[in-house]
């Protein structure tokens, strides 16, 4: 996408969707942790205290974060198609665990951010995205495990996942059910 793109086009186009997006993260209760290139890892975590409870709803916001993100993304590639521009595509990977905050680095450069399995297997899931047939929203079973009454999910095909010895089932969200059928 970028190839045939001005540095200066590319800065303006990432800051313009970052921008979008990190309003999005923020209004959900995350935290954008760090920016990748043109990703970025967002956290949405509980205190330990409220281990379970605050587990379900954080893996909610994020969820309510991922569909946010994709109507705010509609709303920018609109914008860019009345100027000519060609529209972005995003994908989302979630996973659920326990990760360790704190700075990391060198002696004389580090920054905070969160490490740990379930920060690689969020990463590696996200690759997976682009195959969504629904939506680019891809979670693991850790997520589904704790929402699952509420998603309409379908599996992926399943294949390995890199680093990963155990396995894990990827799902793609097709969309939140009606607070009807709960009842």
């Amino acid at each position: 996408h970028c190839e045939r793109m001005e540095a200066e086009e590319i800065t303006d186009m990432l800051n313009d969707y970052f921008t979008r997006m990190v309003e999005v993260v923020n209004r959900n209760g995350g935290e954008i942790d760090k920016f990748i290139g043109d990703a970025f890892l967002a956290v949405f975590h509980s205190p330990v205290e409220e281990r379970e409870m605050g587990a379900r709803q954080s893996a909610f916001r994020a969820i309510y974060a991922a569909l946010e993100m994709q109507r705010k993304l509609e709303e920018l590639n609109d914008a860019r198609r009345e100027k000519g521009k060609r529209p972005l595509q995003i994908g989302v990977g979630m996973s659920f665990g326990e990760v360790i905050y704190g700075p990391i680095g060198a002696e004389d450069r580090r920054d905070f951010t969160v490490i740990g399995d379930v920060v690689n297997l969020a990463s590696r899931i996200e690759k997976l995205s682009k195959k969504g047939k629904h939506t680019r929203i891809v979670l693991s079973h850790h997520v589904e495990a704790l929402v699952h009454d509420y998603l309409v999910t379908e599996a992926m095909e399943e294949e390995p996942i890199r680093g990963k010895t155990e396995s894990v089932r990827v799902l793609v969200l097709v969309g939140i059910r009606d607070v009807k059928v709960l009842e």
